[in-house]
């Protein structure tokens, strides 16, 4: 018996640019229910019968979730087409891959990033025909950078195969929404790349029951399973635009300036020490695992001597063991639950010509406003380009967050307490980039002439 293909109106789309000459990159899906893991799927096996020899990859963020999600799929649709694989391939579990008969492989791949290996490496010795990534929006732009990198090098010029990459994802602001979505949306996508929006009402394959289940959903993820809605309102409170967000990494446009440093202490061994080296509103940050105060002292004080950047530019968080840097290197001093400041760029007076301090219900508040204005409006730049802090900084801006929006008590941003629950963490990056604003709220002196 020969299996027969019969894909859904979007999949035969999908079909037809991993069929061309031009396209070297599809993304498909947008929405739960869309037909998306039977697609990677059956493409990868209808490859694997066609060309022998070839090799093939499915990737995903871990093994784990390829062995105990991504292969249930794989021999679903064996089953579906009732091939009787037995004998068919070989499963190497220790390896991770299948060995066809006719020579054809499908290796799978961890895509995770791992300390270890920041640049993913691991991938430079791969040669693959073309691959699969599933849930693409669960690992990096450079991770689906660098594994693509490796196709097109077996057996493609022998069957006249251009190298590709099927992506298969749920509405995610990340790279696919950067690169794929947005420009398709505006009609500007590059004819190397296809977007492929298909959502549950689109498979007319798929089980019933299951729109019942995703009707059910409600707030973002009614907007992103059901609705397939990329432009999803993640969060009414949330005080930053994502899109400005991942505009920092990129806001290289921006002029340098008068030297400061701004530095996050480790708390008792369990966070890491950030230190931001700013020029301006552009900042340079440096991370740090275990390092005692003393030797905190010591890095600021090499950046400080080569910058030539005095001790009152420089601020140092106080809270818990940030009090010991702050005395050794005899600088300012950030305590988070402070009193706010006079903005100096609009300052107000009470009747008796005092100084109104802003609404808000401390210092740290205060700045991350500052610092979420600057980034909406498009006036900083993060010099990164190492994935694991990129996202780390794009999560803990993300967390950003207004506390109590409907209330008309004094303006705040959630604790630290509930954004460390929230993510794992303490939000050492964001909160390295929220000091620099202090500097902003200092009282100015003008000297005139006399």
């Amino acid at each position: 018996m020969k299996p027969t293909i019969k894909p859904t109106p979007k999949q035969h789309l999908a079909w037809q640019k991993l069929q061309d000459n031009t396209t070297r990159a599809v993304v498909f899906g947008g929405g739960a229910g869309g037909g998306k893991s039977h697609l990677g799927c059956e493409w990868i096996l209808t490859n694997c019968f066609f060309y022998p020899g070839t090799r093939w990859f499915i990737g995903r963020d871990s093994l784990k979730s390829l062995r105990e999600s991504t292969l249930i799929s794989w021999y679903k649709v064996l089953s579906h087409h009732k091939i009787k694989y037995d004998g068919l391939f070989k499963y190497n579990g220790q390896d991770n891959f299948f060995l066809f008969g006719n020579g054809s492989r499908v290796d799978l791949v961890d895509l995770g990033w791992y300390p270890s290996d920041p640049f993913y490496e691991r991938f430079g010795s791969m040669e693959f025909t073309g691959g699969w990534i599933e849930e693409a929006g669960e690992v990096s732009d450079l991770a689906a950078q660098m594994i693509s990198s490796r196709i097109g090098r077996m057996y493609n010029d022998k069957y006249g195969l251009l190298g590709k990459v099927l992506m298969t994802c749920n509405p995610k602001k990340n790279f696919l929404y950067k690169d794929y979505y947005k420009p398709w949306k505006a009609g500007e996508l590059p004819a190397d790349k296809a977007f492929i929006q298909s959502l549950h009402k689109d498979n007319i394959f798929g089980e019933s029951g299951y729109e019942g289940v995703l009707q059910k959903l409600s707030g973002v993820a009614r907007q992103r399973l059901l609705l397939g809605d990329w432009e999803y309102d993640e969060d009414a409170n949330s005080l930053i635009e994502f899109e400005k967000i991942l505009d920092i990494f990129r806001n290289n446009h921006i002029n340098g300036g008068v030297h400061y440093i701004t530095v996050d202490v480790a708390r008792k061994g369990q966070d890491t020490t950030v230190i931001g080296l700013w020029s301006g509103f552009g900042v340079k940050l440096y991370q740090y695992s275990k390092l005692l105060t003393t030797e905190v002292t010591k890095k600021v004080k090499q950046l400080q001597e080569k910058y030539l950047i005095s001790a009152s530019n420089i601020i140092v968080d106080e809270d818990g063991v940030g009090g010991g840097v702050v005395d050794q290197l005899r600088c300012q001093g950030f305590v988070n639950n402070s009193r706010p400041l006079s903005n100096p760029d609009n300052p107000q007076f009470d009747p008796k010509g005092n100084i109104i301090v802003e609404n808000f219900d401390n210092l740290r508040s205060q700045c991350y406003f500052k610092l979420a204005d600057r980034i909406n409006r498009g006036y900083l730049f993060v010099d990164c380009e190492e994935p694991e802090i990129i996202e780390k900084i794009i999560e803990e801006l993300e967390w950003v967050k207004q506390k109590d929006i409907d209330s008309d008590k004094k303006k705040g941003v959630i604790p630290k307490e509930l954004i460390k629950e929230a993510i794992g963490r303490s939000p050492d990056f964001s909160d390295t980039l929220m000091m620099r604003e202090h500097f902003e709220l200092k009282p100015r002196f003008i000297v005139t002439a006399a």
